[in-house]
């Protein structure tokens, strides 16, 4: 959130609610149509993912909805659906996906998707580590999809 805020050209706004991983129908059909990817990807963490993409970090974590408090951050969905109207939005909409961290718990994936307009952001897979001394760091994201 703080990397997106500080790129944005305008205020933003988090959205509570998410459904950015796929769900599990969606990844069940995929494999029935292309078998080939099971070989080429974790399966149990996308299973994982699925699981939990209705969880809101803005609903479950206290650290997440003070910080948006304390930076006057737009995190109202109804508030926000009502700015995202026309062609450009008046804020940049950020929604995350919660965390899943892998089995060995060194590692963490979340998605997040953008929005400035209509046809004007994109889906991201991102991806955090935990260092020796116990820190999340950014470990790079992965475009999913853009407009």
């Amino acid at each position: 959130m703080k990397k997106f805020k500080a790129g944005a050209s305008r205020p933003i706004a988090i959205m509570v609610r998410t459904r950015l991983a796929p769900s599990r129908k969606e990844i069940a059909d995929l494999l029935r149509h292309s078998p080939e990817l099971a070989r080429k990807v974790d399966i149990q963490q996308m299973l994982a993912e699925a699981d939990v993409r209705s969880a809101s970090v803005v609903s479950h974590c206290p650290e997440v909805r003070a910080w948006l408090t304390t930076n006057n951050i737009l995190h109202d969905d109804a508030q926000i659906e009502a700015l995202a109207k026309g062609t450009d939005y008046s804020v940049a909409i950020l929604s995350i996906s919660a965390p899943v961290i892998t089995t060995s718990g060194d590692r963490a994936t979340f998605y997040a998707d953008d929005a400035y307009g209509p046809l004007a952001g994109g889906t991201m897979a991102v991806r955090y580590r935990r260092d020796v001394e116990g820190r999340w760091l950014y470990d790079g994201e992965s475009l999913l999809s853009y407009s």
